[in-house]
């Protein structure tokens, strides 16, 4: 870092600045009564360095104990479907579309459990906390699809509508029939945040017998401001690429100066860069400065889980790159190596479990959380209170199917048996008595029932065709009957269950 560490007497090896306390800020005061979405910034109070000391001595808990922390940034980004409709010339509806959005409440818990993510001062913005939980996010969705890990999100997931800043492209020369691919990536990040980046940024990557180059770099753009446009491409090349042909990418796709030099610097001197486009001459793509090409939007498909992955280390890279190497300091954590702040950290933790990023996606609320290290029967929410209100939510849809199906129309008329529903509604781990049962009990339940009941047998008597067929399907005449119904029941009982016995005869 090139300027004074404000916290350096307190920073720990992992770039953490320790905190007695953290609060969110709107209009420069404290905003705990204030709608999260209101907040600008989060107010951090650190401690004094005795208590700094002791707090690391005592407990390095910090970082996840079974786990990767950056997930836990990343699962303060949530992901909704908007399903399309249609206008009002009545024409089909477009492709659905995945909205992002980033919870400030999880952020706020996140910052209480962890402490700054830069730890440059004592007020961090909340949109620069959003950029840093968007870009968690993105890099671990793309390593699900890059890791073909069996239970993770897959290609079809690029082509389905889950991403809406992703596209790949097919450049060719139909001239010489070659041709390779390119994938950009597209992201509204706030400006601060990309100064932490230090772009632009170059990788170089050989994988699975490909060389990969992915490029990290932001454009400023007026549809956005005071926000920047963050941008990620990767090109896979069968063979090195020739000189010419990096020229024509970056004309076609705007590389600043500063981008080329940095891809100017992997063709060594002038004299081994004209050696080399001689070299491939034969084998260039066909794209250099003036040649003629297409450039059209085609699907992805597996081969591009190679790429992906360069993208995902470029993203890791970009934020390690203020990480240094201390020789005469070392921590059983970080080993040599000291971060500048915890946000650098955290990529880098990720980046030892990079293999075994796997995600899951809450079935209540649709938040995503870490399946690292899990074990036993898969886990489908997020919180317990998720699980509950997704089994009370199911419980009210199934006693709402079990009543419509017994009701047939307004009068109880039409409807379907006992154990006809209990088959359309059988759970794959439920019997079919079990099914019959739990229809029997949301039946004996029933406030509409229980009152249709009573009408019947007052204008019909005992022998009415409703609780006739209540007692034929099995329910309790001690839930469906009122109190001084029982009562007749019980004094007159020889003789209604003759009625009732006759009636079903």
């Amino acid at each position: 870092m090139s300027e004074l560490d404000p916290f350096l007497q307190i920073r720990t090896t992992r770039g953490q600045v320790p905190c007695r306390s953290v609060l969110p800020i709107a209009d420069g005061a404290v905003a705990t009564d204030r709608d999260s979405k209101e907040w600008q910034a989060f107010r951090f109070e650190p401690m004094s360095v005795d208590e700094a000391r002791a707090a690391d001595a005592s407990d390095g808990a910090s970082a996840s104990a079974d786990g990767i922390t950056l997930l836990e940034l990343a699962e303060c980004v949530m992901h909704k479907t908007i399903e399309p409709e249609s206008d009002d010339a009545g024409d089909a509806p477009g492709e659905p579309v995945c909205v992002e959005e980033v919870s400030g409440k999880d952020l706020y818990r996140f910052a209480q459990h962890h402490g700054p993510l830069f730890g440059t001062s004592a007020e961090e913005p909340v949109e620069v906390w959003m950029s840093a939980a968007s870009v968690a996010d993105l890099a671990t969705r793309l390593q699900q699809i890059a890791s073909k890990l069996e239970g993770t999100m897959s290609v079809a997931a690029l082509n389905g509508g889950a991403f809406n800043n992703i596209a790949k492209y097919r450049l060719a020369n139909p001239e010489t029939g070659s041709r390779f691919d390119l994938i950009v990536i597209a992201c509204m990040v706030d400006a601060e945040y990309a100064r932490h980046l230090e772009v632009p940024f170059v990788r170089r990557e050989e994988r699975e017998g490909r060389i990969n180059y992915a490029f990290l770099s932001i454009k400023h753009e007026p549809e956005v401001e005071p926000a920047v446009m963050l941008y990620m491409h990767v090109v896979s090349f069968a063979h090195e690429m020739s000189l010419p042909d990096y020229l024509a990418l970056s004309r076609v796709f705007d590389f600043d100066a500063d981008t080329d030099a940095q891809v100017f610097q992997h063709f060594v001197s002038d004299a081994d860069r004209a050696e080399l486009a001689a070299a491939q001459d034969s084998k260039a793509y066909g794209i250099a400065q003036g040649a003629l090409y297409t450039m059209d939007a085609v699907p992805f498909d597996d081969a591009d889980c190679s790429p992906i992955a360069s993208l995902v280390r470029l993203l890791v890279a970009a934020h390690l790159q203020e990480a240094r190497l201390d020789v005469f300091y070392a921590d059983e954590k970080t080993g040599h190596l000291r971060f500048p702040n915890y946000l650098a950290w955290l990529w880098y933790e990720y980046s030892s479990g990079i293999e075994k990023v796997r995600i899951g996606y809450c079935g209540n609320c649709g938040r995503p959380f870490s399946r690292v290290n899990q074990r036993g029967r898969e886990r489908l929410f997020c919180s317990e209170k998720c699980k509950n209100e997704a089994k009370n939510r199911l419980k009210s849809m199934r006693t709402k199917r079990v009543r419509e199906l017994f009701k047939g129309d307004s009068d109880f008329n039409g409807g379907r048996s006992v154990t006809e529903i209990a088959r359309e509604l059988q759970r794959e781990d439920q019997t079919l008595d079990e099914a019959r049962a739990e229809v029997i009990d949301i039946l004996n339940k029933w406030p509409e029932l229980k009152n249709k009941v009573k009408s019947a047998i007052n204008n019909e008597g005992w022998d009415a065709e409703l609780f006739t067929r209540c007692m034929r399907e099995g329910l309790d005449w001690k839930r469906i009957l009122h109190k001084p119904l029982q009562e007749e029941l019980l004094s007159k009982k020889d003789e209604i269950a003759r009625l009732l016995h006759s009636r079903q005869l």
